[in-house]
């Protein structure tokens, strides 16, 4: 077997021990200086080593990610012969990484530019309680498949707002009304616990989003680090699912993105763009 960094293992102790990467970055490096390593990890780096993209440089600081999530030093290297796939990662599929629904949701989003490098975006999707829970589709993965007014709007024309406790009883009620196709506990716990959790929504959001960007910079040759900060502006819950509104604080050179937006409107479409820059631009009061 080939030699190569598994980050699988920090995502399963980060979902077991409910940490975002931000909490487990911070209580790493906590580790880190109480065992007198040197050290302090963002959760940037925490994301680049969960998707296999970098790893720690430092041989020291390898053996002690081991030992702090508990895995031998031969399984986070990859050396062991069975190693676990994370959920989160298995499931997303898109044509490419230069034209992923992630860059696509931020390309044609509620747009503002504060200088040549600073850019804010903010999208809109909906996540249903209505699935196939027989596929093998992920179900606390974050789908981006409304890409229009009239998506969103038909998921909401028999919806009415609720809170999140509320949401439970139909989550409840559905499981139980859907019971023989839940194939085994792993699936029902991240359609109960993960899929409308907006904070669980927003870190994969950021995550995709930040490995796509990059590698789109890398792929057509800038020498630059882009940096992806993401955050849940709305969050509705209703009885058909979770209306959520995501926005990124991005820091990247306007050129990458007047390039990404030009290459997109050439791949998609002109009217297909449009009608996702609409829906991207309403506000929330606009929905019911």
């Amino acid at each position: 077997m080939t030699k190569s960094f598994n980050g699988n293992y920090i995502t399963e102790y980060r979902e077991k021990n409910n940490l975002t990467q931000a909490k487990f970055a911070a209580k790493f490096n906590a580790y880190l200086k109480e065992h007198g390593i040197d050290g302090m990890y963002s959760n940037k780096a925490i994301s680049m080593w969960e998707n296999g993209n970098r790893e720690p440089q430092n041989l020291d600081v390898t053996k002690a990610l081991a030992e702090f999530i508990g895995v031998s030093i031969e399984a986070l290297c990859n050396t062991a012969e069975t190693v676990s796939v994370c959920f989160r990662r298995s499931y997303r599929n898109p044509e490419n990484t230069v034209f992923s629904d992630e860059l696509k949701e931020f390309v044609f989003g509620d747009i503002k530019f504060f200088d040549n490098e600073n850019i804010k975006s903010s999208f809109w999707t909906f996540v249903p309680i209505d699935i196939n829970l027989l596929s093998d589709f992920d179900p606390g993965a974050l789908d981006l498949d409304y890409e229009s007014v009239f998506d969103i709007k038909q998921e909401l024309k028999d919806a009415k707002i609720i809170n999140q406790y509320e949401l439970n009883d139909y989550l409840c009620d559905y499981v139980i009304e859907n019971k023989s196709f839940i194939k085994d506990g792993q699936m029902l716990s991240r359609f109960l616990f993960n899929r409308f959790n907006p904070e669980s929504l927003r870190e994969i959001y950021e995550t995709f989003l930040y490995d796509d960007a990059n590698n789109y910079a890398d792929e057509y040759g800038y020498n630059v680090e882009i940096s992806i900060d993401c955050k849940v502006i709305d969050a509705i819950y209703t009885t058909a699912g979770l209306l959520i509104r995501i926005e990124t604080s991005a820091k990247m050179p306007q050129e990458i993105f007047n390039q990404m937006h030009r290459e997109f409107c050439n791949e998609i479409g002109f009217e297909r763009a449009s009608d996702i820059s609409v829906k991207n631009n309403k506000t929330a009061d606009f929905w019911f």
